[in-house]
């Protein structure tokens, strides 16, 4: 008795699906980097500070209140030129990590919380933050498989 095993169909996505995709992903990126960045600038006092009440960041946070906005305005260029489109995808998904790690840190290991990500996102809880950042993470993943190069 022969058993025959059936394979099973695997979802095709065309070029063209793939590629909207990575746009809207990329997009994504863009207001989000954008909107958080100029949240941050605009409350510029209020992020550093934020920044120094942190144990992890204090020595750094003169440094950081500038760096991380320039950096995620940075990304989002990038992400606009389509040449430069895979190393802001990387980028993204590296920031987002790094981000969500200290997310994570300053859960476990306690210390005064405090959120400098500005905006609607300042509003979150810590889980619910943790929650965000990893679909984003997830979403830079999809669009790095799917931007493969030829």
């Amino acid at each position: 008795m022969e058993t025959t095993l059936r394979k099973q169909p695997r979802l095709y996505l065309s070029e063209n699906t793939k590629q909207i995709i990575v746009d809207c992903i990329c997009y994504a990126f863009i207001i989000l980097f954008v909107y958080t960045a100029s949240s941050k600038l605009q409350d510029y006092a209020v992020f550093q500070r934020g920044l120094s009440h942190s144990v992890l960041l204090k020595p750094y946070s003169a440094i950081l209140a500038w760096l991380i906005p320039a950096v995620e305005i940075l990304i989002s260029m990038l992400l606009i030129v389509p040449k430069t489109r895979r190393y802001g995808l990387v980028s993204s998904l590296l920031i987002m990590i790094a981000f969500t790690s200290y997310l994570i840190y300053m859960i476990s290991y306690g210390g005064p919380r405090t959120c400098g990500c500005g905006g609607v996102i300042e509003s979150f809880t810590w889980v619910q933050h943790i929650w965000f950042n990893i679909a984003f993470i997830l979403l830079a993943g999809i669009a790095l498989m799917f931007s493969r190069r030829k």
